[in-house]
């Protein structure tokens, strides 16, 4: 029985697993009414603004440097402007299982950008084995939808979505390489604001603004995606991240798809096949063994660490 902080730190990794699950679903929602830049521009000026109005206003966080608040707007701009903001448009496209499991693949693209700029060991045979695995986890996905590709707006949300993970995916390595001091739920406010000012400009100079409506499903879908999906979310993957071995914590990444997945086949109506949900599983175990290769690796380093 966990007690104490070990209890909140599982109890905080649950929500992040279920609420960061469900914003697939809400984005489906909110992007029938408000345009993908708008959307993810709107959510992230009022979810920032909140952030930062508890640390300025109650806990009297100074404003960071400047050269601290570039490398935040950078990493806001990979992850939110260019990320979030293709994965509202993917949305429009493909449906929400789909989009959520293509995004689960994310760290295979970690790997790949960490090999290249080798901030890493090389390959162990457990991370070879993943990405190989995993790699074959989305050749199943496309095989399966191999006719739906001749789809131009299947393909495009495909695209959206690659393009997405790739920027996400190069947002974390930079994130570690620049080393930002500012505590990571301040710098989250500062990111989401600094970016969802630039996208909401970006929305008015696309022409977005006339085809923006705000009705009941996308006010609840909204709300609930600056509330549960961006402060509760990133509040409680935080504390987690704090108290628990970050491998522990990755598990998110591979509970996120089967929520969305749920919530589309009972509440969208979308169906997949057998395949898709095989893919799903081997893309999962993909991932798995990347993540315990990294692991024996970093054991590897400190016992080497130690015997020195």
């Amino acid at each position: 029985m966990f007690k104490g902080e070990k209890f909140w730190a599982y109890a905080a990794l649950i929500s992040v697993c279920f609420f960061w699950g469900t914003t697939y679903f809400g984005i489906r929602i909110a992007i029938e009414d408000l345009p993908p830049f708008f959307l993810s521009g709107f959510r992230h000026i009022l979810a920032g603004g909140i952030l930062l109005s508890y640390f300025i206003f109650i806990k009297k966080e100074k404003i960071p440097p400047v050269a601290e608040l570039k490398k935040i707007f950078i990493v806001g701009m990979l992850l939110i402007f260019i990320s979030n903001t293709f994965l509202n448009m993917a949305e429009k496209h493909i449906s929400t299982g789909l989009a959520a499991l293509l995004c689960a693949f994310f760290p295979f693209y970690v790997l790949v950008i960490n090999l290249i700029m080798k901030n890493n060991e090389p390959l162990n045979g457990f991370s070879g084995s993943g990405l190989l695995i995993g790699f074959h986890g989305l050749l199943i996905i496309f095989y399966d939808k191999l006719g739906d590709l001749a789809n131009r707006e299947y393909f495009t949300g495909i695209g959206l979505i690659v393009v997405g993970n790739l920027s996400w995916a190069i947002a974390t390595v930079y994130s570690k390489k620049a080393q930002i001091r500012t505590p990571p739920l301040y710098s989250s406010g500062l990111q989401m604001f600094m970016t969802g000012v630039v996208i909401l400009i970006t929305s008015i100079f696309l022409g977005e603004l006339p085809d923006v409506h705000f009705t009941k499903n996308s006010v609840w879908a909204v709300s609930y995606l600056i509330v549960f999906g961006s402060i509760v979310g990133f509040s409680s993957f935080t504390y987690a991240v704090s108290k628990l071995p970050t491998t522990v914590v990755s598990i998110y990444a591979y509970v996120n798809p089967i929520v969305a997945v749920a919530l589309g086949v009972l509440f969208l109506g979308e169906k997949n096949s057998s395949l898709t949900y095989l893919a799903m599983v081997i893309t999962f175990a993909g991932v798995f063994l990347i993540n315990y290769g990294y692991q024996k690796s970093d054991l590897s380093k400190q016992a080497r660490g130690k015997s020195n």
